[in-house]
């Protein structure tokens, strides 16, 4: 899949309380909670690296530069329902792949919504 219009249907289907970030998830936005997960997937279909900022809340937000330099945040949706700054305008910072899936709960949160995506 080489879509990003695709990947984001398949994704919002698939996004759920169970593959958001401390399950705290709102059905009103599906991205809601789910940029570190989704970006991952991202890379896995779409290549490229994936890129975070601190946010105003002392939280992280998660994003990809796409292997031809755009760059893209599926969750973006998020920002306009809560009403608040998406920093993906910041200068991100390179994630670690391998680091971010050694935590247990997003590696079993990154599980589940491939699960997910592979029954749809």
């Amino acid at each position: 899949m080489s879509d990003t219009g695709d990947l984001y249907q398949l994704l919002a289907k698939a996004w759920c309380k169970e593959t958001a970030y401390h399950q705290k998830w709102d059905e009103r936005c599906p991205a809601f909670n789910q940029c570190c997960v989704t970006a991952l997937v991202v890379q896995d279909y779409l290549g490229g690296k994936i890129l975070w900022a601190d946010m105003d809340n002392d939280d992280r937000h998660y994003w990809n530069l796409l292997p031809d330099g755009t760059c893209i945040d599926l969750t973006e949706e998020q920002f306009v329902f809560l009403g608040t700054r998406n920093p993906m305008g910041t200068t991100g910072r390179k994630a670690n792949r391998k680091s971010l899936l050694r935590a247990k709960n997003l590696r079993y949160r990154y599980e589940v919504l491939l699960n997910r995506m592979s029954r749809r």
